[in-house]
């Protein structure tokens, strides 16, 4: 039992250490999404300055800026639930820590339990004997 309980605490570790490196792809997503914005940002000044020879420009600069906006929603979305799960690998991690303390201890007890009944067999085998021999 108590291995099985290391092994779940292990797998809370690395299941942690992942949503490390899903949090780092996170930022470089944010990164991106910030420098098409600003891509956008320039192809409207762009579009502005050619005036009305540049109407496919404009709608292109809409659409990267709309690009952005999404990106940076679900951006938005994906640390919202990776706070969640975060929360719940935490909780789940020191649930599991408590578990083991508990565990622990309990095995300790059952020990001392098995010593003390090796000793009462040990004088009730002395007993029998000394009863055996008046």
């Amino acid at each position: 039992m108590n291995e099985t309980t290391q092994e779940i605490a292990e797998t809370a570790k690395i299941t942690a250490d992942r949503m490390k490196e899903i949090e780092k792809v996170i930022v470089f997503v944010k990164e991106v999404s910030k420098k098409i914005n600003m891509l956008g940002v320039n192809a409207a000044i762009t579009a502005a300055h050619a005036g009305s020879y540049s109407k496919g420009f404009e709608v292109i600069s809409k659409e990267i800026r709309n690009l952005s906006g999404t990106t940076a929603a679900s951006v938005s979305e994906i640390e919202t639930v990776l706070g969640d799960i975060r929360q719940s690998v935490d909780h789940f991690s020191d649930q599991l820590n408590s578990s083991l303390l508990s565990l622990n201890s309990q095995s300790a007890a059952t020990e001392e339990v098995l010593a003390s009944m090796e000793e009462l067999n040990s004088a009730a085998e002395m007993m029998k004997e000394l009863a055996s021999s008046i």
